[in-house]
């Protein structure tokens, strides 16, 4: 609503970020929020030999730090600006506020970070990572992530389903029967 957010920029703090500098670096323990108000930030993450990759730009209305702040976890990318750059600072105790206020701010933090963590999942893939960001926004907003423990049933023999499986990182072994109930693996893929 129009006089939360309001209330939201009266009461937090306005920051300011120069071209270059770090807003948050990989690694950081902190949960603030920032909600950008203007100027653009690059979002740098880290594959897993510890090599630093561009994943995105984020621009003016949209928020940097809604996974380490609902994850509880370390910040999982550095985001530097590419334009001097002002944000609001949010404290994570405001953004509890903001949640028993108005649940639709969390229901709305939630599904922008669970797109996120998709898009970063795709980034990770090599078949995938080279998809422009808007496709892959668009698989990240249909998509739903799902982690499977090892040797995890994720679907039934002659089971109908009307989506795709895309396997992140792991492997899948596709499994079928015989006439006589005993099972044959098919295939196995990485």
């Amino acid at each position: 609503t129009s006089s939360l957010m309001d209330k939201v920029f009266h009461q937090n703090k306005e920051i300011e970020v120069s071209e270059g500098n770090y807003l948050v670096r990989y690694g950081e323990e902190t949960t603030e929020l920032f909600v950008i108000i203007q100027g653009e930030l690059a979002v740098w993450s880290h594959d897993k030999h510890g090599e630093k990759y561009y994943e995105h730009t984020l621009r003016t209305g949209e928020i940097v730090g809604e996974l380490a702040f609902l994850d509880g976890t370390p910040r999982n990318a550095d985001v530097i600006a590419i334009k001097d750059s002002k944000l609001l600072k949010i404290p994570s105790k405001e953004v509890f506020k903001l949640f028993l206020d108005d649940p639709r701010v969390e229901s709305s933090l939630r599904e922008e970070a669970n797109i996120r963590r998709v898009q970063v999942e795709l980034k990770k893939n090599s078949a995938l990572m080279h998809l422009p960001n808007h496709l892959q926004r668009i698989i990240a907003e249909k998509g739903t992530f799902f982690h499977h423990k090892a040797l995890e049933r994720i679907h039934e023999s002659g089971q109908s389903i009307e989506y795709i499986d895309l396997i992140c990182e792991g492997y899948l072994r596709l499994v079928g029967e015989t006439n006589d109930g005993s099972s044959l693996i098919l295939n196995s893929l990485k």
